[in-house]
């Protein structure tokens, strides 16, 4: 009964919601989808855009299907919706896209994801859900498409709308032509170049680490462009967002600094991680590894290839936890500085005995690795 009853009452939410924005055809909604990335992105685009327009957006990481109608029921009039459309099985993306009909979407990245037996079972599944925000996307409408991503340029041309491609290569709509990042007192800082296809160059500042980061800005750049804003308003809500909890997050620890990037884990987000960690120390870089879930097939192979990765782009130390810790280690090299640990408790003390070096915790949510994180800065 009380089951029941909860599907009654979401089904009412969605169905309120629905004719809410009915009554306001001038909301003006941007969708975020992609493997990784989606949340920061939407806060980095929201940001941007508060600052000349009445905006909304979805909050936190929370269950679209709950999220996206409370959040419609915030919207009116004009304002700017812009609405994290998180899936992780097939036909999800039909479903939201029944409430919310973007005139913007951004494509974050297509990669491995909620790829096991039990969500999409393979990329391929995967790229074709995501892919649907492109197609439902209006003529007169936009595109955001990470440019650098070989998959998304593979689908980009599913979509009648206009495209505009962000990202570090050649080709782009908005490329980035040099980047630095630091870490000052626990805060993280990134500077970077970009260069517009009409020639024009600017320079943004952010309060992220990593590359990634990076491309999530340029996303949002790309919104407020689109939003006819100026760079100056564009700049002033880069730099009113800060690092979402558990993303690549600077603290301070008992030996030293923490980055604290537990909140989730996928293949391309701990190699992008990896590149954080040796470019912030490339001498003693620890990297604290829990298991990447719901990978399915994928599974041991990722897990090796993310070894494979951290050995060659420097990683000093690897500890590994979880039940493909010991495949990471057949990627990365068994060795006096690499460890297989059997607990969250084995880990702090194996980075207590090792003793210098900046740290990275990552793994997906159920490795709980912000119990690591805690005890290392607590």
């Amino acid at each position: 009964m009380v089951i029941l009853a909860k599907k009654a009452f979401r089904f009412l939410r969605w169905k309120a919601a629905q004719a809410w924005l009915k009554l306001w055809p001038d909301v003006d909604v941007v969708g975020v989808a992609g493997s990784v990335g989606k949340t920061t992105v939407k806060e980095i685009t929201a940001a941007v855009l508060a600052q000349r327009f009445r905006t909304v957006r979805t909050k936190a990481n929370l269950d679209p299907i709950f999220n996206l109608p409370i959040t419609a029921l915030r919207a009116f009039g004009s304002c700017k919706f812009v609405a994290e459309l998180g899936i992780d099985g097939v036909g999800q993306m039909d479903k939201y896209l029944t409430l919310v009909h973007p005139r913007i979407g951004v494509l974050t990245r297509l990669t491995l994801e909620h790829t096991d037996s039990a969500h999409f079972g393979s990329l391929e599944k995967a790229i074709e859900e995501e892919a649907k925000l492109l197609k439902a996307l209006p003529s007169y409408g936009w595109a955001i498409l990470n440019g650098d991503d070989d998959e998304i340029r593979e689908v980009a041309d599913i979509t009648t709308a206009h495209k505009v491609f962000y990202g570090f290569g050649n080709g782009n709509t908005l490329r980035v032509t040099s980047f630095e990042q630091r870490v000052t007192n626990s805060k993280a800082n990134s500077v970077f170049d970009v260069r517009f296809d009409t020639g024009l160059a600017k320079r943004f500042k952010t309060n992220f680490l990593g590359k990634q980061n990076v491309l999530s800005a340029c996303a949002g750049i790309c919104a407020g462009i689109l939003m006819g804003m100026s760079f100056e308003d564009i700049q002033k809500g880069l730099l009113s967002v800060h690092p979402v909890s558990g993303r690549l997050e600077p603290k301070a620890g008992k030996w030293g600094l923490v980055i604290d990037d537990s909140y989730n884990a996928s293949p391309a987000a701990v190699e992008a991680a990896i590149d954080v960690l040796v470019e912030l120390d490339p001498n003693y870089g620890i990297l604290v590894l829990g298991d990447m879930l719901e990978l399915g097939k994928y599974a041991r192979e990722s897990h090796r290839k993310v070894g494979e990765y951290a050995k060659s782009k420097g990683v000093k130390f690897l500890i590994a936890y979880g039940e493909f810790a010991k495949d990471v280690l057949g990627g990365y090299g068994e060795g006096e500085n690499s460890f297989v640990v059997e607990s969250h408790k084995e880990v702090v003390e194996r980075i207590h005995g090792i003793g210098k070096g900046i740290v990275l915790v990552k793994g997906s949510r159920g490795m709980r690795m912000e119990k690591i994180v805690n005890a290392l800065t607590s």
